[in-house]
């Protein structure tokens, strides 16, 4: 018996449209016919984007149990830059 349907990088779920990947957008007709557990792992999907991932998939908000955990790599770093003009983000960015 299937327990649970397992969905790694979830997050492109968002990302994918009708010419982009067009079985994951087919996916969400078939969870609900399942009736069992979901897991949905990612490691990318920013707070903001979570009530958007919810709707898209037609899962109940309320049913859910989010588990999530913040991480510090100390390998990564970032510095944001402000650009003023689209001549200086293709200045920066090369």
């Amino acid at each position: 018996k299937l327990d649970q349907i397992m969905f790694n990088k979830c997050h492109i779920i968002l990302d994918s449209s009708y010419q982009f990947h067009p079985q994951i957008r087919a996916i969400k007709a078939l969870l609900l016919t399942f009736g069992i557990q979901l897991v949905f792992l990612t490691a990318t999907l920013p707070p903001w984007d979570k009530a958007k991932f919810f709707t898209t998939l037609h899962l109940p908000r309320h049913q859910a149990t989010i588990i999530q955990q913040y991480i510090t790599r100390h390998n990564i770093s970032y510095i944001i830059h402000q650009a003023i003009s689209k001549e200086e983000v293709n200045k920066v960015i090369i």
